[in-house]
């Protein structure tokens, strides 16, 4: 019996099909734990508290050996029973391992490796906040910093300028992780004012009050006070941008376990914007943005990520410029004398904003600033040794209103150390109070190219190429069941709603083509263990042209907001191509 050629390929990509699917099977009972044979899990949820502490000796040396009953725990002033307690110790020059996942071919998951010996690390390369003078001293030390990293570390490095970026996840290698640091490229930022540019600024308007032969004009007062309203407009922008940036990478390593290290090279971040004497109105400009740090550092926190925020300013002298001239960069006596103790009071009151944000930041998630050296090599070694041993505390808080106001805490040990831990957080309840659209925005925002891949809701994705150019990209989900909120109803159906995204972007960063989906579950108790015991799944199909892609694929549970995404590259041949 002979076969026709259309009908042989049939069979051939149907078996091909099943043995993908069965090596598919076998990764999703690897990193879900969940087989044909295993009961649904149910939950009584208790919420914990998780504190990571850092102790050292007067020379900065981890303190190592200490028990649970060492450490005392309190919240608003009131004593915590500690419910659990796991010492952490890793010597970061042991670390030669090389931590590469092996995944059968077309099969992707964001599920992070479980090793607990692992120091996770996430390098931030700050332009949006740095002015371009000091970037490029900060890249240098970084790369060199790099180059001396022990191998096997596990690296993360991000870029924030216009929007954050991965430059490199935390799989691949030391080469790899060094040959993407090299090809960072310097960016101005449109939102930082420098010293050098307001000189400018403030030095012509002083040459048009002397040609006047007069000191300084309503007219160029009003200038002055539309500048620095300018200027805290974008103020506003930068801040506004960095905790939205920082909060897309608290959710994107969540899922990774233990205490992270956020090495954030950084500079001109602003606290507070004081009142400014020298204009007519002296607080129009003022600005304070305690509030909105605190809660980006508590967010930071609650998923045990520790800010170093590192000033690559290097040393700041004090003092001020003056032109040729002998015009100020700001300021006038009434007799028109330039008031050169206002520029040197505003440079001290900045310096002291940004130390105070750094500080802020460090304490609040348990790291800490370095500022006023020159060695910046030195404080992110430092900043990695400092978080390669630690305790982790839990505890049930007594105060089981969820309110959303925020707790103090503070820890104490036995003996004399000196303590690195998060000073707080805020009691939020569960998340629901987002608006549709903002819930939208937060998975496009998640799918964007050069994100790290989100960890908050685990899957495991089958991508096929097509067999041919006219034929779709196949996308086959599992999604684990374990980290979606059910919500049951009176006659025992578990709902959940759970949003779908798969986005082509070509090498320039352009959607080539996108599809989304919405899974409306409703199941019934049978169904329900059926899902528990195989994963939710789930298809998507989406034509491209012929050419070269990284998909980005994204999952979230509409209930908890959580969101999952993986990267994919793929190749659509064309038809000359497949032909061979």
């Amino acid at each position: 019996m002979s076969i026709h050629p259309h009908v042989k390929a049939q069979v051939t990509m149907t078996f091909s099909t099943a043995i993908r699917a069965m090596m598919f099977c076998a990764v999703i009972s690897r990193y879900f734990g969940v087989s044909q044979a295993q009961a649904p899990e149910f939950k009584a949820e208790t919420r914990l508290v998780l504190v990571d502490v850092v102790a050292s000796d007067q020379n900065d040396q981890p303190i190592l050996g200490l028990k649970a009953d060492d450490f005392k725990v309190f919240e608003d002033g009131k004593a915590q029973h500690i419910r659990f307690f796991d010492p952490h110790n890793v010597t970061t020059q042991a670390q030669t391992k090389q931590f590469l996942r092996q995944l059968p071919p077309h099969v992707y998951t964001n599920v992070p490796e479980e090793d607990p010996g692992v120091i996770r690390t996430i390098v931030l390369f700050d332009t949006l906040n740095t002015p371009t003078a000091d970037q490029a001293y900060a890249r240098l030390e970084m790369v060199k910093f790099l180059k001396l990293l022990p191998k096997g570390q596990s690296v993360a490095l991000f870029t924030l300028g216009k929007r954050l970026r991965m430059v490199h996840g935390f799989g691949g290698t030391s080469d790899d992780l060094l040959a993407a640091a090299e090809k960072i490229t310097l960016e101005p930022s449109p939102l930082v004012t420098t010293d050098a540019q307001r000189q400018d600024n403030f030095d012509q308007l002083a040459r048009i009050d002397n040609a006047l032969g007069r000191g300084p004009s309503g007219f160029t007062d009003s200038i002055r006070q539309f500048l620095a309203e300018n200027e805290a407009s974008d103020n506003d922008m930068r801040v506004r941008m960095t905790v939205e940036a920082l909060e897309v990478l608290a959710h994107g390593v969540s899922g990774y376990p233990g205490r992270k290290n956020l090495l954030w090279l950084s500079a001109a971040f602003p606290f507070s914007l004081g009142p400014n004497p020298d204009l007519p109105d002296k607080i129009r400009s003022m600005r304070n943005y305690g509030s909105v740090l605190r809660s980006s550092a508590a967010e930071l926190a609650a998923e045990r990520i520790s800010v170093y925020p590192i000033d690559v300013r290097g040393l700041m002298e004090g003092g001020t410029s003056i032109t040729g001239s002998g015009e100020s960069s700001l300021g006038y006596t009434s007799e028109g004398i330039p008031q050169f103790s206002a520029v040197i009071d505003r440079q001290n009151t900045e310096s002291f904003n940004t130390r105070t944000t750094m500080n802020e930041i460090a304490s609040q998630t348990g790291g800490k600033a370095f500022y006023n050296t020159n060695g910046l090599q030195e404080a992110m070694r430092r900043s990695i040794e400092r978080g390669a041993s630690y305790y982790t505390l839990a505890y049930a808080p007594q105060n089981d209103v969820w309110d959303g106001k925020f707790r103090r805490l503070e820890v104490k040990v036995s003996r004399s150390a000196k303590l690195l831990y998060r000073h707080g957080y805020f009691a939020v309840a569960d998340q629901g109070s987002r608006s549709e659209e903002e819930i939208k925005q937060m998975l496009l925002t998640a799918v964007q190219p050069g994100t790290l891949d989100s960890t908050m809701m685990p899957f495991v994705v089958q991508v096929l190429p097509p067999e041919k150019p006219t034929d779709p990209v196949r996308v086959q989900y599992v999604i684990d069941p374990r980290q979606v909120l059910f919500k049951e109803t009176p006659d025992s159906v578990k709902h959940a709603v759970i949003d779908l995204v798969t986005v082509a972007w070509d090498d320039k960063d352009h959607d080539a083509g996108h599809t989304s989906d919405t899974l409306e579950a409703a199941l019934s108790p049978e169904t329900f263990q059926r899902v528990s015991q195989t994963g939710i799944r789930a298809h998507q199909e989406l034509v491209l042209k012929p050419g070269s892609y990284h998909l980005r694929i994204g999952v979230m549970d509409r209930t908890n907001q959580n969101i999952g995404t993986v990267d994919v590259p793929i190749t659509v041949a064309s038809a000359e191509t497949a032909a061979k």
